[in-house]
C-alpha cells in the first residue's frame, strides 16, 4: 500500500521530511467533538477506499490495517499496538459543552422506548436514565462505569492511552498537551471547525478549492444545559484535567491559525496528491 508520501508544508514551522513519510494516519475521535462532521469531510475530500468506516475497540484491529486513514473511538497507545508506526490527529471540545452534548444525545437516542435502551446492560441503562433526569453536575460526577468511560477526562485519555493513576490533574493534562504539541500531525477545536478542517488540505497539499465544509449544527438543548450549569462543574475531578488540557490547546490553536491563514493567503501554486494517497486493497 502506498504511503502518505511527500507531505506538504505542515502546521506553523513543522515539516515532515521525505525520509519520514508515513503509511497510516489515524483520527482519534473523541466522543461529541465534531467527529461525524469531520468524518463526512474526510469521505468527501479523499478518494474512495482511503478513509475507513468508523471503528472502536471492538473493530479497529480488523478494519484499520486495510486503510490509509482510520477513524475511531480509540486511544493513541492502542493504535500503536495495532498499527505500529502511524501519525494521528484529533479534535478537542470545551469539556462542559462536550458533556452536555453527550447527555442530550443519550437522552434522545437511548430513551426507555428505544431498542438501544431495551438491549442495554443494567449499568448502561442507569447511565441513560441519568442523562434524562440528572443535572449536568450530577451526571459529570457520577461513578457509573459507562459515564466514567465516556466523561472522566476522556480527552487526556484518548491522547495518552493511560488512566490518570497517581498523576495530579496538572501532570495528566501536561502530558497530554506535550504529545498534542510534539507528536500529533495536527489538532483542531470543535468550536473552530472550519479552520480545523482547512488544516487537512494544507498538510497534504490538496487544493484549497477542494475543501468542502459541512454545515454547523447547533443543539439548543445542549446550549441551555451549558448556560445553566454551576461554574463549579469545571473543577470536578472528572473534568479538571480535560479543562486544563483544553485551555492550553485553545491558546496554541489560535497561535497556529494565524500562521495557517498567512500560508493560505500567500500560496500561489498547488500540487494535487490524490493519486498518491493509499487506498484499501479490498475496495
Amino acid at each position: 500500500m502506498a504511503g502518505f508520501h511527500q507531505i506538504g508544508r505542515c502546521i506553523v514551522d513543522h515539516v515532515v521530511p521525505d525520509d519520514q513519510a508515513f503509511d497510516r494516519l489515524v483520527f482519534l475521535h473523541i466522543e461529541k467533538a465534531a467527529g461525524k462532521s469531520l468524518k463526512t469531510f474526510l469521505d468527501l475530500t479523499f478518494p474512495a477506499g482511503v478513509v475507513s468506516p468508523h471503528t472502536d475497540y471492538t473493530s479497529f484491529e480488523q478494519v484499520a490495517p486495510d486503510y490509509g486513514l482510520s477513524v475511531g473511538h480509540i486511544d493513541r497507545q492502542y493504535c500503536g499496538r495495532v498499527l505500529g508506526e502511524f501519525k494521528w490527529f484529533t479534535v478537542l471540545r470545551e469539556p462542559v459543552e462536550r458533556v452536555a452534548s453527550l447527555m442530550n444525545y443519550w437522552a434522545q437516542v437511548a430513551h426507555p422506548a428505544s431498542w438501544i435502551y431495551r438491549d442495554a446492560s443494567e449499568v448502561d441503562r442507569a447511565a441513560y436514565d441519568l442523562a434524562r433526569t440528572a443535572t449536568l453536575e450530577e451526571f459529570a460526577a457520577s461513578d457509573n462505569q459507562k459515564i466514567v468511560d465516556q466523561v472522566h477526562n476522556l480527552m487526556c485519555f484518548r491522547i495518552l492511552g493511560a488512566v490518570q493513576g497517581n498523576s495530579t490533574d496538572q501532570e495528566y493534562a501536561d502530558k497530554a498537551f506535550d504529545l498534542l504539541q510534539s507528536e500529533a500531525l495536527f489538532f483542531g477545536l470543535q468550536s473552530q471547525l472550519p479552520m480545523t478542517l482547512l488544516q487537512i488540505p494544507l498538510l497534504l497539499d490538496l487544493p484549497a478549492r477542494d475543501v468542502r465544509l459541512p454545515k454547523a449544527r447547533v443543539n439548543e438543548t445542549s446550549l441551555a444545559r451549558v448556560s445553566a450549569h454551576d461554574s463549579r462543574i469545571e473543577d470536578l475531578p472528572s473534568l479538571r484535567a480535560d479543562m486544563l488540557l483544553y485551555r492550553a490547546a485553545e491558546k496554541l490553536f489560535h497561535q497556529r491559525m494565524l500562521s495557517i491563514t498567512e500560508i493560505y493567503l500567500n500560496r500561489t501554486t498547488y500540487q494535487r496528491v490524490h493519486d498518491r494517497l493509499p487506498t484499501s486493497a479490498s475496495h
